[in-house]
């Protein structure tokens, strides 16, 4: 999925569905990060999920949102939802303390070296 805006992506890593995200998460580009967030909870046999936000420039409420709403369905898929975040992307997580209630890591690797129960 791509807007001249953000560009998103999902990768499968084992059992593991990461959304990659690139670019700005706004009110006009958030749909494409929700519905991928959605996608990823959906798939059969994914253990975790992890949102890639290290190449986003902008981090707005909408995607804030957007956030925890996908760690609550996948909470209800029972799977556990990390966000992999730096820069703007975490200030913003920081900034809203939503860094102490969503599992936020620093790079991709530490999210899926991180134990899924964790």
């Amino acid at each position: 999925m791509t807007s001249p805006l953000l560009t998103v992506h999902r990768e499968h890593i084992g059992s593991t569905v990461v959304v990659h995200a690139v670019g700005d998460v706004d009110l006009a580009t958030v749909g494409q990060l929700s519905d991928a967030l959605t996608e990823a909870t959906d798939v059969p046999g994914a253990t975790l999920v992890v949102a890639n936000l290290v190449g986003v420039g902008f981090l707005g409420s909408a995607g804030l949102s957007a956030l925890v709403v996908g760690r609550n369905e996948a909470e209800k898929a029972a799977r556990p939802f990390r966000v992999v975040a730096s820069g703007p992307a975490r200030r913003a997580l920081s900034l809203t303390m939503l860094d102490s209630t969503l599992d936020v890591v620093d790079s991709l690797e530490t999210a899926l070296a991180a134990s899924p129960s964790s």
